[in-house]
């Protein structure tokens, strides 16, 4: 995978070079059918320096995700610690869901990138794993406001809806707009019911 990590201002600049070069071109073609020499080439860095920092296409696809899961991750995480109440975390949560749609749809990278992952059993694992952290992540900030009843089942619920939901971009990105559109308003209904069960005060 990445074999080390930029740590001067010039070698971190290679690698954003890279990573900008590569999604361009993984837009263009698709994933599977962009080599290492044409991001090297796209990128105006040598093979040598390329391979310096990534192992492999994979390597970058990798990188490429995290960069991307990341911002959406942390935009969600930073927005939920000012949540007041169950209902504004509610909110919260529906509109990072649709602002996530709105980049998938809009980006068409984010497919290609998706079908890169899941090509490749190493980079499915690193997916799974970040799913789990982001699901500890979400859930200890959702804990406040949970049902006492629903207390011991919000870590695995939270990590469950957050991978639907992501499946549910996925899918709604891989298909025509409208169609999309539609999958994420099924979803969106789903979402917010699941979450007023598990925050909404009890009777």
């Amino acid at each position: 995978m990445v074999r080390r990590a930029p740590r001067q201002a010039r070698s971190q600049a290679l690698v954003e070079r890279v990573l900008a070069a590569a999604s361009a071109l993984i837009g263009e073609q698709g994933s599977d059918r962009v080599t290492m020499s044409e991001i090297a080439r796209a990128s105006g860095v040598s093979m040598g320096s390329l391979y310096a920092y990534f192992d492999g296409k994979p390597a970058i696809i990798a990188a490429l995700s995290e960069q991307m899961m990341g911002d959406i991750n942390g935009a969600l995480v930073a927005s939920l610690a000012h949540a007041d109440s169950a209902e504004d975390a509610i909110r919260r949560m529906v509109e990072a869901l649709d602002a996530f749609h709105g980049l998938a749809r809009d980006n068409p990278v984010w497919h290609h990138i998706w079908v890169g992952l899941q090509a490749d059993k190493e980079l499915q694992q690193l997916d799974v794993a970040d799913s789990l952290a982001n699901g500890e992540r979400v859930a200890a900030l959702l804990q406040r406001f949970v049902h006492a009843a629903h207390a011991g089942q919000l870590p695995a619920a939270v990590t469950l809806l957050l991978h639907l939901t992501g499946a549910s971009v996925r899918l709604a990105a891989a298909v025509d707009r409208s169609a999309g559109d539609a999958i994420v308003d099924a979803w969106r209904s789903v979402l917010t019911n699941e979450l007023h069960r598990l925050l909404a005060p009890g009777d």
